[in-house]
């Protein structure tokens, strides 16, 4: 039974050691190095997002201004 738990004990060594920073060129861990680069993945893609969002706004707010705009049209033409 010692020679599986020093196995197991040797595969867990291991696996320690490949979660630390092993050969990236990175002071942190393998799991600190993927989670800063998620964070800046979802920082692109956030400040993507609002920008696209921003766009879509003025556009709502363009064709609101439209349909205004025509709305006033139309009420001009009834009245005369």
């Amino acid at each position: 039974m010692m020679k599986n738990e020093e196995v197991i004990a040797a595969a867990i060594l291991r696996a320690a050691h490949l979660l630390g920073n092993g050969d990236a060129n990175t002071p942190m861990g393998a799991i600190e190095a993927h989670g800063s680069q998620v964070r800046e993945g979802m920082t692109s893609a956030s400040t993507c997002l609002s920008e696209s969002l921003d766009g879509i706004t003025c556009s709502l707010d363009n064709i609101a201004n439209a349909i205004i705009y025509l709305a006033d049209v139309i009420k001009e033409k009834k009245a005369a």
